[in-house]
């Protein structure tokens, strides 16, 4: 958004002006509400809510829940809804397992031009 700035001047200063593009981004919150474990090989639903700094719900932006390591990528896409994010579903998850034999999951939002992105997840 181009915000421009004017300055009529006086007697001493002369007048001047100035346009810039103003970038204006509202910070996010990225709660996940999925399982606390997903195991290899078996269908997992994952979910989270995205609201804004004021913990209001930020409706239609796309987001997804997704294992946190990425060497066999599953996603599964969600569109937030109203009051919350849809849940998703992986129908096998394919991903390495941590060093405490789970498989770690994360909402992730990537953020726009109007909003920040943000993560949480479970480790």
């Amino acid at each position: 958004m181009p915000l421009t700035i004017d300055y009529a001047g006086n007697e001493v200063l002369q007048p001047s002006s100035t346009t810039v593009d103003l970038t204006l981004q509202t910070p996010t919150k990225n709660e996940f509400t999925g399982p606390e474990f997903i195991a290899n090989g078996e269908a997992a639903t994952l979910a989270g809510h995205l609201t804004d700094y004021q913990d209001n719900p930020v409706a239609g932006k796309p987001w997804h829940c997704r294992p946190v390591r990425e060497e066999a990528p599953n996603r599964a896409p969600g569109q937030p809804t109203r009051q919350a994010a849809r849940p998703a579903t992986i129908a096998a998850v394919n991903q390495p397992l941590n060093d405490t034999a789970t498989v770690p999951a994360a909402a992730v939002f990537n953020g726009d031009c109007a909003y920040l992105g943000s993560s949480a997840g479970q480790a």
